[in-house]
């Protein structure tokens, strides 16, 4: 009977996650990476590091908001004017 139980937290848990998911508009890392012009391990990277807001990870695949912003590339510095 405990292991019902606990089947159906697990369950429910999961379904709620799968229902959030479906009331907002996500993308997948590909998608993201094409609409960016980067490369799907490089949105992957910036997901991990927690560079974009609002990502969720469901098993082993990103959901990206359809309506996230491209974070800033760190590399680059902005050179400011000499005035």
């Amino acid at each position: 009977m405990e292991t019902f139980v606990l089947f159906a937290i697990v369950m429910y848990n999961i379904f709620s996650k799968f229902n959030e998911v479906l009331a907002m508009e996500y993308l997948s890392a590909l998608d993201i990476a094409l609409k960016w012009g980067i490369s799907k391990r490089r949105v992957q990277i910036l997901c991990i590091e927690n560079r974009i807001v609002g990502v969720k990870k469901v098993g082993n695949m990103w959901l990206i908001p359809e309506d996230a912003e491209k974070p800033k590339d760190g590399r680059v510095k902005e050179i400011k004017d000499k005035k």
